[in-house]
């Protein structure tokens, strides 16, 4: 009888020898598309540059906010996609880190403006951002603008909570404005996009109850998860999609978003200050069920609320080719 391996083994064999040529070939071709998804990628952030006049990061890192305006300085910034201009904008930062805004002499009391770069006036010169418009009609007051681009509501709780970021507001008394955007709900949540991106050593809180608790920066408080977010937002695919996870904003992340404005609003009361109010600004994003979720928790929490969503002040407000 000659010997040999069994006819069972060899089928074995040959099926181990299919499987394996068949998970080659699928990530040769995921590779593939991997790599024509990062050659899409580059070639659409190479459309678009945004240089600065004198050169230099105009951030720096500050723990308590993750990064802050360095300052201070003037600078200008010039941003072009496909070689087109979209905006030149001159950009004056003072000795506390805020967009410089000019002094009423006979201020009786302060406004403050939270909020991301719509706040802080990305894209338009000193003169040209909100806050320089209410100091030119709220001549009693002096205007602070407290507002950064890529900041969200912790930010605001923050920045009135510690003396340092609240240094420089002379007057005891005075209001605060938060302009608010559906991406503030994500940068309050730590979604992928945000904590593997400028967000990762943003002040991180949960809810617990009705109070909120800081817990840490993103990038530490939650270990685990922020592994498997950086690991996922290298992938081009979802990047070239701009997934984000949660893909949308939860009720509980809008629940966390009005729990830190109100933290902010009683911080502010503690300061001696009175009215906070929510904007909730103009946005393609919005949805009418995250409108209506976002106004009823607003007011749960007996916050005053400018609704400007159901108003199309879009085409007049935005920049021509930016998202500003």
């Amino acid at each position: 009888m000659s010997e040999g391996m069994h006819p069972r083994g060899r089928e074995w064999i040959k099926r181990i020898a299919a499987l394996a040529i068949g998970m080659g070939v699928a990530m040769a071709l995921l590779a593939a598309v991997e790599y024509g998804f990062y050659r899409y990628n580059k070639s659409e952030a190479d459309r678009v540059h945004i240089t600065y006049d004198p050169p230099g990061d105009p951030n720096e890192f500050r723990l308590i906010l993750g990064y802050r305006p360095r300052g201070p300085r003037e600078y200008t910034a010039t941003k072009t996609v496909d070689g087109k201009e979209i905006y030149t904008a001159h950009y004056t930062i003072d000795e506390h880190h805020r967009r410089a805004t000019k002094k009423n002499k006979n201020a009786e009391s302060y406004l403050a403006i939270f909020g991301g770069s719509f706040a802080f006036g990305e894209g338009v010169s000193d003169d040209e951002t909100l806050a320089a418009r209410l100091t030119e009609r709220a001549t009693n007051r002096n205007v602070y603008n407290f507002g950064y681009s890529g900041y969200g509501p912790q930010h605001a709780l923050v920045q009135i909570e510690h003396d340092e970021t609240w240094a420089g507001v002379s007057e005891t008394q005075g209001d605060a404005i938060y302009i608010l955007i559906p991406h503030h709900v994500m940068r309050a949540a730590g979604s992928m996009r945000v904590v593997s991106g400028w967000g990762r050593h943003f002040p991180a809180y949960r809810l617990e109850g009705d109070a909120v608790i800081h817990e840490d920066t993103f990038n530490h408080a939650r270990p685990l998860r922020n592994f498997w977010y950086n690991a996922l937002s290298r992938e081009q695919i979802l990047r070239a999609y701009e997934v984000d996870w949660p893909t949308a904003p939860r009720e509980k992340d809008i629940e966390l978003t009005v729990a830190l404005l109100s933290a902010a609003r009683d911080a502010l009361n503690e300061r001696g200050g009175d009215r906070f109010v929510v904007v909730l600004y103009p946005s393609e994003w919005w949805t009418d069920k995250m409108v209506e979720t976002t106004r009823t928790k607003l007011q749960d929490r007996d916050l005053i609320l400018a609704d400007f969503t159901s108003d199309d002040y879009l085409a007049t407000l935005t920049i021509p080719g930016d998202g500003h």
